[in-house]
């Protein structure tokens, strides 16, 4: 069966922002790709006689193994660099010459060849022994001596040739470069499951049991797809000016740029629709050498005349070592709340980008205009925060679960089905990006649930570590969630890795007359479109034993029916392609969570945490000072 993998990994931007103003020329003139350049990765894979044999799902492992990297193959991003080893695959016994040394590299690193890696992965056969050890070294060698890379390797047996693998791995991981080994264990058991954990840990990598087909499938897409990605940025270059009056005329759509030192302003000049409003939105992720870094971003738009119109602030903590994204968005138009009458009169407005510290810095700029709305009168007034929408997500305890892999940005967010249940992993100081269709009319609410695991449970004190979840309008402005205890509606708290842990947003219904709203939140949610949620995980601290990657739940539900869409006078420049879910089916009543008995909800025992990822939402130093007190304690 196949998952889909690669229509989770399509994504769609999250509004962004202009490039402005510039330390050097734009990197690319069709179109910027900023920050983390998208690493390389070596798929090592285990082809000795062993393989034959049949996992408890009864399926033959190399059938699973084959299965799970046609899903690989699928899901890998265009632009990374991708090879394929196979050890154990053309000398029989170790009594035969070259038994040891059996491990060639059959499709060289590159850019993504699908078809050479797809003939490779068909032409997989079970046949030798199991050098692991070499096949490490091998893979290095193919990934070459520098850049972010990374060897996923999978195996179901333990080593049966010299040299150790948990040693070569640690040789490899010791010579101060940037790679990763995770590994993959089929079906594996005793001495066999500690070498292959070995290796992982000795190569700053993570380890997951795959017991059957499902669980390879997700495994292997998950750790072959997340290190394969980094963060970027990506839009079409532009300068943005440093005053109004030399701000540059842009279109609709999305761009980059960086911003100022010293909480210098980057300025964009937009023509607005007559009657009609304009939006803007910026993205950034703080730098990652930065251990303590502050951000504080602030989007506005200002009339020709530099009267402020509206503005909103994103701000974020960076926390012993932590990368939040850090977003923001506003939009103004006719009906949304003001006492200037040159904000009212315009026919042109000025975006102005500022971050409050730091050095500059790529972002996103997104840039939306749309035209005056015929109908207002016959639209549902403003939301509130709070309603019959306030419920969490019942997630089901048993039945189908689709794999996905969440987003690094807004950029590769995989879509949530309303009222299905995805399987994900999740890393201590990871963030994953996902994205819900919501119609006029409906509100959206999704629950995580991070599943007890043993080696987050081990690695993890008494407290635990502190987890959240958010989301964010197209417009990237954090939205207010509801928090309901009674109800199982928490959007944060601490994970221990002994009880699983439920974290839950609930968004408001998105009306256009939310712009009337004096809640910024809620006044951006007003585009039909796509809802963003960030689930993430504080970082460890150096006193950790073990890494880990803890088994996630996640479903989505929207709730009500599709109402309210508003009539425009002409056409809406949204600043992506997209189109915007405008007709489906609620998928959950607009009334509390229901019952089903066969449901389960976990329990978010621990102080509630207020965020944790930026987008608006400020984890609180003393805080995490005081849950890595209590950590240190509780060890």
């Amino acid at each position: 069966m196949r998952l889909g993998i690669r229509t989770l990994l399509l994504g769609l931007t999250l509004p962004t922002l202009a490039y402005a103003g510039v330390v050097g020329p734009p990197s690319d003139a069709a179109g910027a790709k900023r920050d983390d350049a998208f690493g390389r990765l070596v798929l090592v894979l285990d082809s000795s006689g062993s393989m034959k044999e049949r996992t408890a799902g009864g399926e033959t492992r190399i059938d699973a193994a084959k299965q799970a990297l046609g899903e690989v193959v699928e899901g890998l991003p265009a632009d990374a660099e991708v090879g394929l080893r196979v050890f154990g695959s053309e000398v029989f016994s170790r009594r035969d010459k070259g038994a040891c040394t059996d491990t060639r590299n059959v499709v060289p690193v590159g850019p993504v060849d699908r078809a050479a890696l797809t003939d490779a992965v068909a032409a997989y056969r079970p046949y030798g022994e199991t050098p692991i050890g070499n096949a490490l070294r091998g893979a290095a060698k193919d990934l070459g001596p520098s850049g972010k890379r990374t060897i996923v390797l999978l195996s179901d047996g333990e080593p049966t040739c010299a040299p150790d693998p948990c040693v070569v791995a640690r040789q490899l991981a010791g010579r101060g470069i940037d790679l990763r080994i995770n590994v993959v264990g089929l079906d594996v058991s005793g001495r066999a499951r500690q070498v292959l954990r070995c290796v992982a840990r000795a190569g700053g990598g993570t380890y997951y049991d795959a017991r059957s087909t499902a669980d390879l499938v997700t495994s292997l897409v998950k750790l072959s797809v997340r290190d394969v990605r980094g963060f970027r940025l990506e839009g079409e270059p532009v300068t943005g000016g440093t005053s109004i009056e030399d701000a540059p005329t842009v279109e609709a759509g999305t761009y980059v740029d960086t911003t100022l030192p010293d909480e210098g302003t980057r300025y964009y000049r937009v023509a607005r629709p007559e009657g009609g409003g304009v939006s803007v939105s910026a993205l950034i992720r703080p730098p990652r050498e930065e251990a303590n870094w502050h951000s504080a971003l602030t989007v506005a738009l200002h009339a020709p005349d530099g009267e402020r119109c509206t503005s909103a602030l994103g701000q974020s903590f960076q926390v012993i070592g932590y990368t939040p994204l850090t977003s923001a968005g506003t939009e103004y138009n006719a009906s949304r709340p003001t006492i200037s009458d040159s904000c009212e009169q315009a026919d042109e407005l000025v975006a102005a980008v500022t971050l409050g510290d730091g050095a500059p810095t790529d972002f996103r700029l997104q840039i939306g205009t749309y035209p005056a709305v015929t109908d207002p009168e016959q639209l549902p007034e403003a939301a509130e925060k709070d309603g019959p929408w306030v419920a969490d997500v019942r997630i089901p305890r048993s039945g189908p679960v689709t794999p996905v892999v969440g987003g690094v940005t807004p950029d590769d967010a995989p879509a949530l089905e309303p009222g299905t249940t995805y399987a994900d992993t999740i890393e201590a100081s990871e963030q994953l990006v996902y994205k819900v269709p919501v119609a006029y009319g409906q509100a959206v609410r999704v629950s995580a649930r991070v599943e007890p695991d043993a080696r987050a449970d081990a690695a993890l004190g008494v407290q635990g570590n502190p987890t959240s979840i958010l989301a964010l309008t197209a417009l990237g402005q954090t939205l207010p969630r509801a928090f309901d205890q009674a109800k199982g509606v928490d959007g944060g708290g601490f994970y221990n890795g002994a009880e699983p842990h439920l974290v839950t947003a609930v968004l408001p219904p998105v009306r256009w007359r939310n712009v009337e709203s004096f809640d910024p939140g809620i006044a951006a949610h007003n585009h039909a479109g796509f809802v963003y949620v960030v689930l993430g995980m504080g970082l460890l601290d150096s006193e950790r034993p073990d890494q880990f990657a803890a088994p996630v739940r996640i479903r989505a539900e929207t709730v009500g029916e599709p109402a309210g869409e508003p009539a425009y006078a002409g056409q809406v420049r949204a600043p992506t392609d997209e189109s915007s879910p405008t007709t489906g089916t609620a998928s959950a009543d607009s009334g509390d969570a229901n019952d089903d008995d066969n449901e389960e909800k976990a329990t978010a025992d621990g102080l509630p945490l207020a965020a944790l990822l930026g987008g608006g939402v400020v984890v609180l130093l003393a805080a995490a000072a005081l849950v890595l007190g209590l950590r240190r304690r509780a060890r």
